[in-house]
């Protein structure tokens, strides 16, 4: 359920995006994004009491985090021009159109960077997933990795927030798509990566597909599916007890 959309990571990170059209020039868009979602965690985690222990808490966190994220969006786009604002919604859909070579150079410094320290952890994050008594038993500091491994999805998440906007749900499907797909207990890091950017990009391919009369930003498209898998996993975890 830590999925970047469930705690507010991708609100916020596209509300600091969309900040950079109110105050134009103090912060590149993906310094403002991985801000704005660096903040947005960091209110989900302080207000559940417990980090990201309670997944309960957790959603009801994350969505009021995302709806306040969402207003001040909201308020940026009545704020800027009509040309501004029509972009800006676009933006905010989620939408591979009209993506440059800029864009592309942003992901790959981003995953050169952060990735490999992403799939260090990999071991110490397997072993927190036992339950952070077991993990503490068997030598792995728990704050320390749970905190690292927060701070690497800020940057990660704002980075794919400011090249595409907040392109919702993927990251909740694709580990769970790898999981099944590879037969183990956890996919680890690069599996469902690459997992994501498929289910991405056939997405994109079906929208283009679709003729409404208007390009259709990829973003509503795998929000439908998301939406739909999250309902399923929510009543899954309702009935095992957990929530």
């Amino acid at each position: 359920l830590g999925s970047p959309e469930v705690v507010g990571l991708t609100s916020g990170a596209a509300a600091g995006a969309a900040a950079t059209t109110l105050w134009p020039g103090y912060l590149p868009v993906p310094v403002a994004a991985i801000l704005g979602g660096a903040i947005a965690v960091g209110l989900v985690w302080l207000s559940t009491g417990r980090g990201f222990a309670r997944p309960g808490k957790l959603i009801v966190a994350g969505i009021g985090i995302s709806a306040v994220a969402t207003a001040l969006t909201s308020l940026a786009m009545t704020t800027v021009g009509e040309q501004q604002a029509q972009t800006l919604a676009f933006y905010l859909n989620g939408s591979l159109a009209s993506r440059s070579w800029s864009h592309v150079a942003t992901i790959a410094v981003t995953l050169v960077l952060v990735l490999p320290a992403a799939a260090a952890l990999q071991r110490q994050l397997n072993l927190v997933s036992l339950g952070d008594d077991m993990a503490e038993a068997l030598g792995v500091r728990v704050v320390r990795t749970r905190t690292i491994a927060i701070l690497l999805a800020v940057v990660l998440a704002a980075a794919a927030v400011s090249v595409c906007g907040p392109v919702a749900f993927v990251a909740l499907v694709a580990p769970q798509i790898a999981l099944r797909l590879l037969g183990v207990s956890s996919p680890g890091v690069v599996a469902p990566a690459l997992v994501g950017a498929l289910v991405l990009t056939l997405s994109d391919f079906t929208v283009q597909q679709i003729d409404v009369g208007a390009a259709l930003p990829v973003g509503i498209f795998t929000a439908a599916l998301g939406s739909l898998y999250l309902g399923y996993l929510l009543f899954g975890e309702a009935r095992k007890g957990v929530l």
